[in-house]
């Protein structure tokens, strides 16, 4: 029997999230219109933008509307720029705001780690070179990089005894790099204009687009430390005086992937392309920096004290129980090592796995009052008589004590035949299994298929299509077409 997770929410190498679809949180009238391919994505991918945006500056409450109307294109082009493979997946994240088109619906959105790593790319790309925000706090506008903004520099900021630097090279101090309106950069240590360190950076004889540009270069071509005065650099456009802060892409502790957003509202063609968006409003619970991401659509755009936690957390219940449905991890999982069993209490909406001599014995699903409701068990227990079927769940009650009911089997946990496999990495999915208590992956880059064995950078296996990589993988002298039939690759999960 095979123990497969579709879109499963689970770690992956290291602590990468996966996909889910999305799934609603709260359904009210369903909208009849269908909307053409592109138009659902491109809208979830534009939430999803300013959101990560919000996250990814310190000390901002919010995104301007006008912003995000510019996000949205952005977000056009990601979906148009994307590979066929990368369409589907995230065709298949938005699957179920389909039916939503101008609803209230909420819906919980994830990306898989090949997707999201294509996003992060084509987001950096386009916000990386920095934000500038009003007094209120609110994002005004994004300095790409390459963007032609001369004069400008980068500054230290003013720390406590006013004497900020940017780094420090050969025991000097940098304060200050500027690009004059020619391009050219000049670089200004403690002691004023070291003239040096300018003509090094200009060795590449060509104009910088901007000082960001430079300081990115003088980073990367010399030892730049960091000191003890050394601040987060500012960038300073030398046309409009605005200050520009730096961007960096959220963690995934700070910004999880998995993320609520409504359903898209605007106006479709006759066709059923979008005419038009409406713009969102993106920003923090109550516009207080302290309060969670939302995306929404308050009565007045743009007014984020409108935004409540509640749109922000409303989609634990339905994630956990997708996953608890699914047989994979929920959202707030853990695990547990060779202990004697693991305990029957623990976080609400949480799952934990127990791990003995390098194997999954178990996982257990704490519900709303953070009891035990579910076990899937990966082992007969030493007794095929009474528990044949691996894995089985045991559903617990609490008649009079504590207990676990009979065993039981679901279609998720078993039954996943080699022509479902041979399908769905057909279709782009990515696909994982354990061999003899080693972890392999099957996986796509760039139009080739490889088999990565956990651990190794090195793969083990390439081929042009799954189907031929699935007949020329060996292990242990044997095809992975034929382990597979024999039931040998065992903790499928397809992602």
């Amino acid at each position: 029997m095979f123990n497969v997770s579709r879109k499963i929410l689970a770690a992956l190498l290291l602590v990468s999230l996966v996909a889910t679809i999305a799934i609603p949180v709260k359904k009210t009238e369903a909208s009849s219109l269908p909307v053409a391919e592109g138009g659902i994505e491109a809208a979830a991918l534009a939430y999803w933008s300013g959101a990560v945006y919000v996250a990814s500056v310190d000390g901002a409450i919010g995104v301007k509307p006008e912003l995000q109307e510019d996000i949205q294109i952005f977000a056009k082009s990601m979906w148009d720029d994307a590979p066929a493979s990368i369409k589907t997946s995230i065709t298949e994240s938005t699957y179920g705001m389909q039916d939503g088109w101008n609803t209230s619906n909420s819906y919980v959105v994830s990306w898989t780690p090949r997707t999201l790593a294509y996003l992060q790319d084509k987001w950096y790309d386009h916000f990386g070179g920095g934000a500038t925000y009003y007094d209120n706090k609110v994002i005004a506008d994004i300095m790409g990089p390459g963007a032609i903004i001369r004069p400008s520099s980068v500054i230290a900021q003013s720390n406590a005894v006013g004497e900020g630097n940017i780094g420090y090279m050969a025991n000097g101090q940098i304060r200050a790099i500027y690009v004059d309106i020619s391009g050219k950069a000049t670089i200004e240590s403690r002691s004023g204009v070291n003239p040096s360190y300018s003509g090094l950076l200009d060795l590449n004889n060509k104009p910088f687009a901007n000082a960001r540009d430079a300081y990115n270069e003088f980073v990367t071509r010399f030892k730049i430390e960091k000191g003890t005065y050394t601040t987060k650099p500012i960038f300073v456009d030398g046309r409009t005086k605005s200050r520009y802060v730096e961007v960096i892409f959220p963690s995934s502790t700070v910004f999880p992937n998995s993320i609520v957003m409504p359903a898209p509202q605007g106006v479709l063609n006759a066709d059923y392309t979008v005419k038009q968006y409406k713009t969102p409003t993106i920003g923090r619970a109550g516009g207080v920096i302290t309060g969670q991401i939302v995306i929404g659509f308050p009565s007045v755009t743009g007014n984020f004290a409108a935004l409540t936690k509640a749109n922000a957390s409303n989609y634990t219940f339905l994630s956990y129980d997708n996953a608890k449905r699914n047989g994979s991890p929920a959202p707030y999982h853990s695990i547990v090592e060779n202990a004697r069993s693991l305990p029957v209490t623990g976080i609400p909406y949480s799952s934990k796995d127990h791990i003995k001599q390098g194997q999954l014995e178990q996982r257990r699903y704490y519900g709303s009052d953070g009891r035990a409701e579910l076990d899937i068990d990966y082992t007969n227990h030493g007794n095929t008589q009474i528990n044949p079927n691996v894995p089985h769940r045991h559903d617990w009650n609490y008649n009079s004590k504590p207990q676990r009911g009979p065993w039981y089997i679901v279609e998720t946990d078993s039954d996943y035949s080699y022509n479902q496999l041979v399908e769905d990495l057909n279709t782009g999915h990515e696909v994982s299994f354990t061999f003899e208590n080693v972890k392999y992956y099957i996986t796509e880059n760039q139009g080739s298929w490889f088999l990565m064995k956990s651990g190794e950078i090195a793969p083990l296996q390439s081929a042009s299509t799954p189907s031929q990589l699935l007949s020329l993988a060996i292990l242990n002298n044997e095809s992975l077409q034929s382990l597979f039939i024999k039931g040998s690759l065992v903790n499928i999960s397809v992602y």
